[in-house]
């Protein structure tokens, strides 16, 4: 099984979680949702195209909130990577999260912005997206 957290807009009550529900097809109605957060910090910004970015640079920011779904193909990933713009956009890592009973989920993938972005120190960084 692939595990995915998601933080942003492909969360449940989001404007493209139609998208990760028709990627994941039959495999999503036996999907429960998990809410989680990230085991380490992170910093997280609102970009101008109203959507967020994670940056890979761990132990700065806030443990991250997000949504923990999983599936059985690699098939489901690579329609998701290019819906998410990789490599372009953003970049598959691996991340640890911990649930509300701080069960750990290690080797979690998850979709870091692919840009180096030094100038994020000047950006209001949040901890959850919500639309």
């Amino acid at each position: 099984m692939i595990k995915i957290f998601v933080y942003g807009t492909l969360k449940k009550k989001c404007r493209n979680h139609n998208v990760l529900k028709e990627v994941f097809g039959r495999y999503y109605k036996n999907i429960k949702i998990k809410k989680v957060k990230t085991k380490n910090k992170y910093p997280m910004f609102k970009t101008k195209y109203n959507f967020p970015f994670l940056i890979k640079e761990e132990g700065v920011g806030f443990n991250i909130f997000g949504e923990l779904y999983e599936t059985k193909h690699e098939i489901d990933m690579n329609i998701l990577d290019e819906f998410e713009g990789v490599p372009e956009l953003f970049k598959r890592g691996k991340i640890t999260v911990i649930d509300e009973n701080n069960n750990e989920y290690k080797d979690i993938e998850v979709y870091f912005c692919a840009e180096d972005i030094k100038n994020y120190k000047n950006k209001k960084l949040i901890e959850e997206w919500i639309e």
